[in-house]
């Protein structure tokens, strides 16, 4: 797996690594893809929903 230089010290730290996945990734596909393209009456709960989606990824939530 290719990762940039400057993560490498990242990877090290799971809190760390974590935390620059949700602020850099997470993050910015909620305020500027989703919340750009629609309106987002509850953005909150959209971001509760969107952060369970990426931790349940491939699973069928009922």
């Amino acid at each position: 797996m290719f990762v940039r230089p400057h993560l490498q010290e990242l990877i090290k730290d799971e809190g760390r690594w974590k935390a620059y996945v949700q602020q850099s990734l997470i993050e910015t596909s909620i305020s500027k893809d989703i919340r750009m393209l629609t309106r987002v009456d509850k953005p909150a709960l959209m971001k509760r929903f969107f952060e369970r989606g990426c931790l349940y990824s491939g699973r069928i939530l009922f």
